[in-house]
């Protein structure tokens, strides 16, 4: 017999065991700003504040760079 699909509800579940294994669009999102957090260090957000001054202050000289 077909057990029926699973509720997502983890904290409620009628299986004894897992059953779902795969990813929905939130859950990667989730996992993203997870990374993202778990990587981010004061030098990287320093570095990644000086380019987006440089970028702003430079946009037609980036632009060109882009396009070629």
């Amino acid at each position: 017999m077909k057990q029926p699909p699973c509720d997502r509800d983890c904290f409620n579940c009628k299986f004894p065991d897992c059953i779902y294994d795969g990813m929905e669009y939130a859950d990667y999102v989730e996992q993203s700003e997870r990374d993202k957090a778990l990587t981010e260090t004061p030098k990287r957000k320093k570095l990644a504040a000086q380019q987006r001054v440089y970028r702003e202050a430079n946009r037609e000289k980036v632009a060109a760079q882009r396009r070629a």
